[in-house]
């Protein structure tokens, strides 16, 4: 069962003292999970926004911490905000970001992770791009976050400076920049609300990684007729908690095979875009064999540390860890006790 804010009006409220709402009103899809941390600063800047024409809809996935009793605190504060509780985690970003795509309210909606920020005239010069174009996508400036960002300045950035922001593509056109290396960044992009998946397509793909919104974005993307380009920038905080710096390295991997099938689809298995996927899935897949060999080792020579100040191995079987990891931890360090073992006979 799912609780709605009983809050909410029917259609975005308009501020005091304004004209009637233009034909562009725009809803921030916001995907949240124990983000207590950093979600006030990220629904401020929403707040902060120019453009007042918006509505924010919040779908909280089972967070353990204070982040539903934050969201309810904004809701009471302004009407345009809109809440979803799911109430099991999904254990997917893509799930939560398709209910409140689903949940949408407007012809226009973008993805606002809760621990990212808008700069303030962001809506509005997403707006103004998509009413001089007539685009059915706007992708915008991806930059990193943190110190430097306040000071206006950003270490890094996609699309980069020598992007041509005034070209319009086809939105099959768009999909190929996102291949590979990041030519543009799907975070942040202003896209017809009815080209994203449904929460039910979602999950007949396969929504189990927890990157899986990157493969429903690209597909709403190349759903769009024309995508258009603007300088707004969306500025993406890394951290311990953020996907980034998820341990689940997996996932990274079944995400990136979701689109190697999607672009066998659409383009064919000869197609450039399929080659150049499947580069990017065989290489994600290397990588987490590599971090997940470097946890291992860390883990080992952690054990090993402790066993060298105790009595050998006793530390790993008196821990309250599962029986499965223990026998694991210990393999490694019985092996290097047999090591030593057998080079203190050979000097002998």
């Amino acid at each position: 069962m799912s609780q709605s804010n009983g809050k909410a009006s029917e259609a975005a409220s308009e501020p005091a003292g304004r004209e009637a709402a233009p034909a562009v009103s725009v809803t921030l899809c916001m995907p949240c999970y124990n983000a207590a941390c950093y979600l006030a600063e990220s629904i401020e800047s929403v707040l902060a926004q120019t453009y007042p024409y918006w509505e924010l809809v919040c779908v909280d996935d089972g967070s353990r911490d204070q982040t539903w009793e934050i969201l309810q605190a904004y809701a009471a504060r302004d009407a345009r905000i809109r809440l979803h509780r799911l109430e099991q985690n999904s254990g997917s970003a893509g799930r939560p970001v398709a209910v409140a795509f689903h949940l949408a309210r407007t012809e226009f909606a973008l993805e606002l992770d809760s621990d990212d920020v808008l700069e303030p005239e962001y809506l509005e010069k997403v707006v103004k791009r998509q009413q001089e174009t007539g685009a059915e996508c706007v992708g915008t400036c991806y930059c990193g976050y943190g110190a430097e960002i306040r000071g206006g300045q950003s270490s890094w950035s996609i699309p980069d400076e020598s992007f041509d922001f005034s070209q319009v593509l086809t939105g099959r056109q768009a999909f190929g920049l996102t291949l590979g290396d990041w030519k543009i960044s799907l975070n942040g992009m202003l896209m017809k609300t009815r080209h994203q998946l449904t929460p039910d397509e979602l999950a007949a793909v396969d929504d189990r990684s927890i990157s899986s919104n990157e493969y429903s974005l690209r597909v709403g993307m190349m759903r769009s007729a024309s995508v258009a380009f603007c300088r707004a920038r969306y500025c993406y905080r890394v951290h311990p908690m953020s996907v980034s710096c998820s341990p689940r390295h997996c996932e990274l991997a079944w995400t990136n095979k979701m689109i190697l099938q999607l672009c066998g689809r659409e383009f064919g298995l000869s197609s450039p875009e399929y080659i150049c996927q499947r580069r990017v899935y065989l290489t994600s897949w290397f990588s987490a064999w590599q971090k997940w060999m470097w946890e291992r080792q860390k883990l080992a020579r952690d054990v090993a540390i402790r066993c060298r100040r105790s009595t050998p191995l006793s530390e790993v079987w008196r821990s309250d860890l599962p029986f499965a990891k223990k026998l694991f931890l210990s393999l490694p360090v019985a092996l290097g006790q047999v090591v030593v073992l057998f080079a203190r006979v050979v000097r002998r």
